[in-house]
């Protein structure tokens, strides 16, 4: 069995290299597909072909070089732009001091936000080996020996961590792919099946273009439903993988001093108030926080066991990372709208589940249930008064 560090370099040399030979797999498919079928088989058939019953077909050729120069480019482009973003700017959060956790530096960040992931005494999570506070949804990659904003996993295939920067890109380039193996595959099955019937024998460069056609197109579907529909979710796939029994703390702002509650059942708040800035951090204040800077107030919430609090509904999930408009979805150029992390009250928008984790602690109104039975009294009455005037 080998030992993380082997386990480590073995993952890291393959991410330098599998870049590389899915690159050759594509020139090799445009080879076979546009020299070895296309153009030599359907637009000039030997002589030997076309006696055994085929026959030149240019309008078969041409349809093809068409479909496939049209779905070529945009699978390279996404592929490329993943890369990129992998080699120029891959998400990492930056390193700390050689500090302790009791004076680490950096809790600003959090506590000049509404609400924010903690442990469960209500600070922030520390990373040991970066020597930082985490921000949400940071994940620290032991392959890379990092802490990555919203990191995806370590994809060898496309060289190197998928995070929030490039998830997008991903994305787009499974898609892709996915329709250009799937056309690959479909070309190359139904012309290697003619030929073997009809001359009765099979190309060996024409069975290994259907090989890694069908082995890809596999991997691109399965891996772009998957990641499409965690993306839905507003899930990544690390936080896939103890969905079932996560457990958040959330530190949320106290508004305004009055009484909060504690909710019954496995939800609820934590320890209790932890407040902010203490006299263990006393790191420089941002410059435009302005009156936020006063002593501020959090109460600990805790989420349910399988609660996303990111969730905020499929189409506003898949917007926060594929963009709000469709050609954002189809284009490899801009980066998620999540990675803007220009919220004034979280890294992230929270959705439903730490709407109500607040109600229930009395951080907002709770729902007056009375109102629509004052309302029908009300109507009620005027009804009643008009019946009178009848009368």
């Amino acid at each position: 069995m080998a030992s993380p560090r082997s386990e480590r370099t073995i993952n890291r040399s393959a991410a330098a290299v599998i870049p590389l030979f899915m690159i050759a797999g594509v020139v090799y498919a445009t080879w076979v597909v546009v020299v070895k079928v296309a153009v030599e088989y359907l637009i000039h058939p030997s002589k030997r072909y076309q006696q055994l019953g085929i026959p030149p077909r240019h309008g078969a050729a041409i349809a093809i070089l068409v479909l496939y120069f049209i779905l070529l480019p945009p699978m390279a482009l996404c592929y490329l732009r993943t890369l990129q973003i992998i080699w120029t700017d891959p998400g990492y959060t930056s390193l700390g001091q050689k500090a302790e956790k009791d004076t680490a530096p950096g809790l600003e960040q959090f506590y000049t936000k509404d609400v924010f992931v903690c442990d469960s005494q209500g600070r922030p999570i520390w990373c040991e080996k970066c020597k930082n506070w985490k921000p949400d949804r940071t994940h620290h990659c032991s392959q890379v020996g990092r802490c990555v904003y919203r990191m995806d996993h370590f994809c060898p295939w496309v060289g190197g961590i998928v995070s929030e920067n490039n998830l997008k890109f991903f994305i787009q380039f499974n898609s892709y792919g996915a329709l250009y193996t799937t056309f690959v595959m479909i070309v190359m099955a139904v012309f290697l099946a003619e030929r073997k019937q009809k001359a009765g024998d099979v190309q060996a460069t024409w069975a290994v273009a259907l090989a890694l056609a069908a082995m890809f197109c596999l991997f691109s579907v399965g891996m772009a439903a998957s990641t499409l529909q965690l993306t839905s979710q507003n899930l990544t796939t690390i936080e896939n993988l103890n969905r079932g029994n996560a457990v958040y703390y959330l530190a949320a702002l106290v508004e305004s001093p009055g009484p909060v509650k504690s909710p019954v059942g496995r939800s609820g708040y934590g320890p209790g108030i932890v407040t902010y800035p203490n006299q263990a951090h006393q790191s420089q204040p941002l410059q435009d926080s302005g009156e936020r800077m006063r002593t501020r107030e959090y109460i600990i919430l805790q989420t349910e066991a399988g609660d996303n609090p990111w969730d905020i509904g499929p189409l506003r999930n898949l917007k926060s990372i594929l963009g709000d408009n469709w050609y954002d979805w189809l284009l490899p150029i801009k980066y998620s709208p999540c990675t803007k992390h220009d919220r004034d009250d979280s890294h992230f928008e929270f959705g439903p589940v730490v709407e109500k984790l607040k109600r229930q602690a009395g951080l907002i109104p709770q729902y007056n249930s009375e109102k629509p039975s004052r309302h029908r009294h009300k109507r009620r009455h005027r009804r009643h008064k008009r019946e009178e005037i009848r009368t």
